[in-house]
């Protein structure tokens, strides 16, 4: 081997002592605790972004479950209306052919009252 290379290796291809200068493959002082620390800067890094992305990817499943059940919602809310719509008209149809104005003035009994003494007069009456 040439002279550039055991000085590379140290002296580790010679049978020659290794000089006493450093040899070049050694890092230099400090270079470790660097290098340690970069590493590990890049490691908390990449865990602050990885915390993120599973923190994100969470809220996306949750806005999903809320699509779903808003969706949901919504149809019952539709399908409640549609039933609403319908009783409104049968009892106005209903109030109509029994001469009662849609539109009273003044106390009107509650539907439970009024129900009541319905159910008490055809009691009565039998």
């Amino acid at each position: 081997m040439d002279q550039d290379n055991d000085n590379y290796f140290g002296g580790a291809f010679s049978h020659e002592l290794p000089s006493a200068l450093p040899s070049p493959t050694l890092p230099p002082p400090g270079y470790e605790s660097s290098t340690a620390s970069h590493t590990r800067k890049t490691t908390v890094c990449k865990q602050l972004l990885q915390s993120r992305l599973q923190a994100i990817n969470s809220i996306e499943e949750k806005l999903e479950k809320i699509s779903k059940y808003s969706l949901k919602l919504m149809n019952e809310r539709d399908e409640l209306a549609l039933m609403m719509a319908y009783e409104k008209k049968q009892t106005i149809r209903l109030a109509a052919a029994a001469g009662v104005p849609t539109h009273g003035r003044g106390y009107v009994m509650s539907f439970s009252v009024a129900l009541e003494q319905c159910c008490e007069a055809l009691l009565e009456h039998n």
